[in-house]
């Protein structure tokens, strides 16, 4: 079957077919996120076709490994970029060939273009290439959405849920030994926001089912799990932002004091998630109902629960009765002789 599927790109390539240009707009956007350090820098291209994304990472400045599993695309890109001297052409398959042709000293920014949609195994290959990058580079995947994709096409586009729900119940299984299907993990909706000038974006994503047992799979990092009420959160010890933001999303209200972040629903309105409480939903609603036109949520006043009890409807939304049998897990790491609450995952 694989032998088939190199065959059939073999073909493509060889028929003088292939993949739509590099736009003004796709070069505008890694030449902004994507420079070349000033004291040059090194570039993996994987499925580079006829080399066009390469060749402009070398006018970047980046001395660029540019590969791909068709012998035809391979020749074809040395013929037509002769002038490309900084790319170094391999006929490679990432997903099964021995890799020890690839810079041993990594590289600054790996590229996808047009490529991830037809991995087979992408968490797999995913992975490996985070591997590959040197401290600070960046991992760029350009593909399709099946938004913008005629229906004919579609098994060349991703839905961006597929996306996140995939790197979701990965990270599920590294940290907490409980196995998801991507099909049980639905994503709620993306934060962006910096620490010290670097730039975050937090997937948010609902599991719904699993199996396994909660394990401590990173003790060198956590010393155990703890649960604790959804109520008891306001009270509990500074929560990791990144986490909290993500429990707001949900649930707001139930952290006070959060900085004011940007959030981006993936759907104007996402399917329900099942088995989730009306409750939640209602919470989620009245939420969006507080942020601004912008996107970014007005700053808000601490408070503690009882306070926004007695305040009534005006205030922070707090969880109902039916709410408080919510549990979530809490991996407690040591700094010396006082224990930091660091990381909560939903039970």
């Amino acid at each position: 079957m694989e032998h088939a599927v190199r065959e059939r790109w073999q073909q493509c390539y060889a028929e003088g077919r292939g993949f739509r240009q590099l736009g003004d707009f796709e070069r505008a956007l890694l030449a902004e996120h994507v420079p070349a350090p000033d004291c040059g820098g090194r570039a993996l291209d994987v499925g580079c076709g006829t080399g066009e994304l390469a060749a402009y990472l070398a006018s970047l400045g980046y001395a660029v490994d540019a590969c791909d599993f068709a012998d035809s695309a391979i020749d074809r890109a040395r013929r037509q970029r002769p002038g490309a001297e900084d790319v170094r052409w391999l006929r490679l398959d990432i997903e099964r060939d021995d890799p020890v042709e690839l810079n041993g000293d990594g590289y600054d920014v790996i590229t996808l273009r047009l490529v991830y949609p037809f991995l087979r195994d992408r968490s797999r290959v995913l992975h490996a290439l985070g591997e590959r990058l040197r401290p600070g580079g960046t991992l760029v995947i350009i593909t399709p959405t099946a938004e913008q994709t005629p229906e004919q096409q579609r098994d060349i586009a991703l839905d961006e849920d597929e996306i996140f729900a995939a790197a979701a119940v990965r990270e599920l299984a590294e940290e907490t030994g409980l196995t998801a299907a991507p099909d049980d993990a639905y994503v709620v909706t993306v934060l962006v926001d910096d620490s010290h000038g670097v730039p975050r974006l937090t997937a948010v994503v609902r599991v719904v089912a699993w199996s396994g047992a909660l394990t401590n799979r990173e003790q060198k990092l956590f010393e155990r799990w703890e649960f604790h009420d959804l109520h008891a959160l306001a009270c509990a010890d500074p929560v990791f932002t990144p986490a909290a933001q993500a429990l707001d999303a949900i649930w707001p209200g139930v952290v006070t004091g959060l900085p004011p972040v940007h959030a981006y629903p993936l759907a104007a309105e996402p399917p329900p998630v099942p088995g989730e409480p009306a409750e939640a939903v209602r919470f989620r609603r009245l939420g969006r109902g507080r942020g601004c036109r912008s996107g970014r949520p007005r700053p808000r006043r601490r408070e503690t629960v009882p306070d926004a009890v007695r305040a009534g409807a005006g205030s922070r939304a707090v969880p109902d009765p039916s709410l408080l049998t919510a549990g979530f897990a809490v991996g407690v790491r040591s700094y010396g002789r006082r224990a930091r609450r660091h990381q909560r995952v939903p039970r």
